[in-house]
């Protein structure tokens, strides 16, 4: 007897030339954005599991929505349910900090804060033997209208 898999493929609208894309587009680079203010907003949010499955936390996904990082994402986990009480409490403050940065009063619902504009303050995170180095967030305030440039130290307001 002979088996064999059935692999359902789906024929492409054009041909993509991989030799025409260019190699510094942006999509294809994994390095940390320079630390400094940007604007963006939450994209999406899920509530996952801790590793060690004793809590839950909130991954939140932004994007950059201006300036030359424009499109670029980056994440942020919140730990909502932890037997670490520091932990919650810090969680909680991030919460409502992103809360107020969105113009809400309360969140009851991540969905309240998606699609909303925000500055961040990014900082860089080094990394080590295991991971390389990302961004994290390390602060929110609302939305300004000048366009996101990084900052030096002594421009951001956080």
């Amino acid at each position: 007897i002979i088996i064999t898999r059935y692999s359902p493929m789906a024929q492409l609208p054009t041909a993509i030339n991989t030799q025409d894309l260019s190699a510094n587009d942006k999509s294809n680079n994994f390095e940390p954005m320079p630390a400094g203010n940007y604007q963006a907003m939450v994209v999406s949010s899920e509530m996952k599991p801790t590793k060690a499955g004793t809590g839950q936390y909130l991954e939140l996904q932004f994007e950059i929505t201006d300036g030359v990082h424009q499109g670029r994402k980056f994440w942020d986990r919140l730990n909502l349910v932890n037997p670490n009480p520091t932990a919650v409490d810090i969680a909680e403050r991030e919460l409502a900090s992103l809360g107020r940065a969105c113009g809400l009063q309360t969140v009851t619902d991540s969905q309240q804060i998606h699609d909303k504009p925000i500055t961040v303050k990014l900082k860089v995170k080094a990394g080590n033997e295991q991971y390389a180095s990302t961004n994290q967030p390390a602060g929110y305030l609302p939305s300004t209208t000048a366009k996101a440039q990084p900052a030096t130290p002594a421009e951001m307001p956080f």
